[in-house]
Order: C-alpha cells, then sequence, then structure tokens
C-alpha cells in the first residue's frame, strides 16, 4: 500500500480467531438461556451489523475466545461467492454472541488502535487485495496468512486516533441522512394507513377480496444461470428486494433472454415482484417496481400484474404491512432449511380493496416524498464519496504530519 507512513504487516499487530462449528441438532431457532446467538455472513451488510435471521447454538460448543468483545472485527471468510468474502463490521460492545465457522474475527493487540484497523479494513487497497487472493476457487475462503501479509501504514498512536475521529465524524453525517431517509419510508407507511386504514378492522368499510381480484395474473422468474458482468438484462434476485418493501440495485447481475422468453420474464414499471422461497423471516417480501426500463427476474420471484382494480403501489404496501408480514411468517413452509409461499397461495391472500381514485392519490403522495427522497440520497452519495476520499486521504498519509 503507498502511504507517506511507514508500513508494517498487519499479523504483528492482531490474532484471528475462526468461528464454531455445529451440527444441526445443536442449534435452535428461537432464543433460549442454554443457547447464545451465532453471528454469520448475512450479519454483515454494509459495514453494519445485522441482527435479522438469527439462529442460536449451544453454549457448551462456544469457546471463551469465541464470545465476540467490544471493538472485534467480524469478517466473512468463506463462500461462494467473492463479493461476500472479506467483508467486515467492527463491534462496538461487548456482546453475548458468538459467530459461525464461515466467518472469523481480527482481534487486535495494544499496540495499535482497533477502529484505526476496522477502517483500514474498508479500504479500496483491502478490497482488492482480498477479491485477488479468493478469486477462482468454487469456495473462496480467506485464509489467516491473507489477512496476516496486508500491509497497514503504521502512523503513531497519536494519528491513528486522529484518523478515528474524523472518520467517525464522516460516518456519523451518513448515518444521520440514512436515518432521514428511512424516516421518509416511515412515512409513507403512516399514510397508508391513514388512507386506507387498519388492514386487521377495516374500519372504513372497503370491499373484501382476494389478491387474485385484483391482479391480471401471476408469473415465476426464469431459471437460467445469470452472469456476474455480461448480458443483455440486469436481473432481479430475491436479495434485490428489502425487507421494507424497496430495490436494491448494489448487486446486480446479467442475463439473456429470446424474444418469448422476454414475454414472461421482464418486470415492467407499475407490476409488483413477490419473493416466494427464502429463509421464513424474509420469505414474501413484496415490492413495485417503478424503473422506466424493464429488467428480468429469477424463480425464487413471482411477478404480479395489477388488473384496473388496483395499483402496484397499493398491493405492495399492502403486502408490507405489519398485519401481512405476521400472515406471511405463519404461511410460509419450510423446504430443506427454506421456507416457501408459491404463487397460488399468494393469490388467495385477503386483502381489502379500496376504490382506484383513492389508490391514485396514494401514488402521488408516494412520488412527492419519492422526489424528496431522490434528494436526500444524492446527497448520501456525495457524503459517501467524501467519506471514502478521506479514508484514502488517511491512509496515505496526506491528512496529518
Amino acid at each position: 500500500m503507498n502511504s507517506k507512513y511507514e508500513v508494517k504487516k498487519l499479523g504483528d499487530y492482531i490474532v484471528q480467531v475462526r468461528g464454531i462449528s455445529y451440527k444441526p441438532t445443536d442449534i435452535s431457532e428461537e432464543p433460549i438461556d442454554t443457547h447464545m446467538a451465532v453471528l454469520r455472513a448475512n450479519s454483515i451488510k454494509n459495514n453494519k451489523l445485522i441482527l435479522e435471521d438469527l439462529i442460536y447454538v449451544n453454549k457448551d460448543l462456544v469457546k471463551e475466545n469465541q464470545i465476540i468483545k467490544e471493538n472485534d472485527i467480524l469478517i466473512a471468510a468463506s463462500s461462494g461467492s467473492k463479493e461476500i468474502v472479506g467483508k467486515s463490521v467492527q463491534i462496538k460492545d461487548n456482546t453475548n454472541f458468538t459467530f459461525g465457522a464461515f466467518c472469523k474475527i481480527v482481534r487486535c493487540s495494544e499496540k495499535i488502535e482497533p477502529r484505526y484497523v476496522g477502517y483500514f479494513l474498508r479500504t479500496p487497497y483491502y478490497r482488492s487485495t482480498i477479491s485477488n487472493l479468493v478469486c477462482g476457487a468454487n469456495i473462496n475462503n480467506l485464509k489467516n496468512e491473507h489477512i496476516d501479509e496486508l500491509l497497514i501504514p503504521m502512523p503513531s498512536r497519536e494519528i491513528q486516533q486522529k484518523v478515528v475521529n474524523i472518520l467517525d465524524k464522516s460516518q456519523e453525517l451518513i448515518d444521520k441522512r440514512k436515518k432521514q431517509i428511512e424516516a421518509l419510508d416511515e412515512l409513507v407507511k403512516s399514510q397508508f394507513i391513514e388512507m386506507f386504514g387498519d388492514p386487521i378492522t377495516n374500519r372504513k368499510g372497503w370491499e373484501k377480496g382476494k389478491i387474485a381480484d385484483i391482479i391480471i395474473k401471476t408469473q415465476y422468474g426464469t431459471s437460467n444461470k445469470a452472469n456476474e458482468e455480461n448480458g443483455q438484462f440486469k436481473i432481479l434476485r430475491m436479495g434485490n428486494i428489502t425487507y421494507n418493501g424497496q430495490f436494491d440495485f448494489s448487486d446486480m447481475k446479467y442475463i439473456d433472454l429470446t424474444e418469448d422468453e422476454q414475454k414472461k420474464y421482464l418486470v415492467y414499471k407499475g407490476e409488483v415482484l413477490f419473493n416466494r422461497t427464502n429463509s421464513k423471516e424474509l420469505v414474501g417480501k413484496t415490492a413495485v417496481y417503478k424503473e422506466n426500463k424493464p429488467m428480468a427476474y429469477a424463480g425464487y420471484l413471482v411477478k404480479a400484474i395489477p388488473n384496473e382494480r388496483a395499483t402496484g403501489e397499493f398491493i405492495a404496501a399492502y403486502m408490507n404491512t405489519k398485519y401481512v408480514k405476521s400472515k406471511l411468517l405463519n404461511m410460509a413452509k419450510n423446504i430443506v432449511g427454506m421456507a416457501n409461499i408459491n404463487a397460488e397461495e399468494f393469490k388467495k391472500i385477503d386483502i381489502y380493496i379500496p376504490p382506484i381514485e383513492l389508490q391514485n392519490e396514494y401514488i402521488k403522495f408516494i412520488e412527492q416524498v419519492d422526489k424528496l427522497k431522490f434528494e436526500m440520497e444524492k446527497s448520501l452519495k456525495e457524503l459517501e464519496d467524501n467519506f471514502n476520499s478521506l479514508m484514502q486521504r488517511a491512509f496515505k498519509g496526506e491528512l496529518f504530519n
């Protein structure tokens, strides 16, 4: 790594601990006194800790050094996807969590500022180095020597702390902007209840029906193999739909479709995608497609085309209410570690049907919020670019003497 500071091998300042192995009989899907929560690769997203879809393992299997402590850095160490290998999150507090065998933790010695290492493991140098090291295997593994041999700039402890302080402040601005965007999403949910009423009580007395009554048809997605880099169309997979009913386009693949396949496997603006297979907590994620250009969608998704009685925005918002989320959790059938709700079951879900005019009013409200959200997301991008620039300059030794 190019830096004005002297560079040292990271292995001189850390220890690495691999996660626990366990059998299906050792785990519980519910928290119980004899078990401990297990963090896995899906607990790491965008350098944040995600405490969803947890499992719990018998405490007898956990060694003392496998309990995650304050300032430990959790890293995804094995995966079939090289994009996942190496992603990390720094733990801010002591926990009662352990971590699975496909992960490892980096634990810093007293000779280095732990938060400085945490930010170092977010640099482009780290990402590109790890990507090159693990590329080519069916199961990509991050070995201890891969981490130990990384060259980290080593200024004084005082400079390390200054770097951490300035990056912390930049990250705080990013986090605040993200919370403002999340608040807009909550506003949209509140407006839905304000306009249409609680789905449980239906106090406004709307006509009742089934999803089947307000759609033209459903269509399963394609099972064709996607390509990492090239293809005629971007393809939406189950990970591209968030739990809150938004689309996340940050991790896209590509696919080619024949003319006949395009008629079935492309989703257009205003149509709805329903995630029919996922973990039990995530099955049933639903979003309305709002892009002007169509995309393909994969086989774990079902497309629903609204008829003249409903809008895609209304259907998606209804499916993302707490009432329906709870209902989906009870409906989901476990199949070999995954849960499933098929298209026919989706169409049988109860729904109230407000006048289409009111649904269109709801769309106008969403469009206004989306405009504000677009400006906030643009601002967020600028904040993130500034953070990345600061981080690179900090480790190159360009911020402080």
